[in-house]
């Protein structure tokens, strides 16, 4: 458990981007953190992913994961109660000079194609995995 002596952190939701230390990160926060995880932009190791899933991170996606061989793997492989979207706009670059909305819904339509899920249900499932990323962990 992430224990800092003197300061309560239950309930806090922290959004991490874990690139070239995903297995360090993991660790460190474990698997008795009393909030939620987010792993943003995750590109760990398969090893990596299933213990975060484990451990019950959630997995921000954005279209630059979508793009990459390894993203779609990864995204393929994540619980569909897991899923979390992210835009990381305007610094992808996906969006170069502009920032558009329409992305939002590209990533939605993209996700539910590898995930071979109805688009309507992805809207769905997605509103539910924000809705429980608010709720408080009563541990």
């Amino acid at each position: 458990m992430l224990f800092v002596p003197g300061i309560s952190l239950g309930g806090k939701i922290l959004s991490i981007h874990s690139r070239n230390a995903a297995k360090e990160v993991i660790d460190i926060i474990g698997s008795e953190f009393d909030g939620k995880v987010i792993l943003h932009w995750f590109s760990g190791s398969l090893s990596d992913l299933n213990k975060a899933i484990d451990y019950g991170y959630f997995f921000s996606i954005n279209n630059e994961m979508i793009k990459s061989v390894n993203g779609r793997k990864i995204i393929e492989l994540l619980p569909l109660n897991r899923i979390l979207l992210e835009s990381d706009g305007p610094f992808t670059k996906t969006f170069k000079n502009k920032y558009d909305i329409d992305y939002i819904n590209d990533l939605i339509i993209s996700i539910s194609k590898l995930k071979r899920c109805k688009i309507e249900n992805m809207y769905d499932i997605l509103r539910s995995n924000f809705k429980s990323i608010l709720e408080r962990n009563d541990k």
